[in-house]
């Protein structure tokens, strides 16, 4: 499973693990108690990727040709 944490006050934004993780540190490092700010925040939901075996050899080539059409969609634009 796979998480996205971006943080866009400083300058474009980040998609990066390590970054964010810093980011987070510095942020809880100016709280008198970082607990508390943490225990502060909303109940997230996280929902598993789903992976579908559809056991028909069609479904592979048929999900590569929607992507190429939109690719090609979004080339011509």
């Amino acid at each position: 499973m796979s998480g996205h944490l971006f943080f866009k006050d400083r300058w474009y934004g980040f998609d990066d693990g390590l970054y964010a993780g810093a980011r987070l540190l510095e942020i809880l490092s100016r709280e008198s108690d970082p607990s508390a700010a943490l225990n502060a925040l909303p109940d997230a939901v996280s929902t598993p990727e789903l992976h579908m075996k559809t056991g028909n050899p069609r479904t592979s080539s048929w999900s590569s040709g929607c992507v190429r059409r939109r690719t090609s969609k979004a080339r011509s634009k």
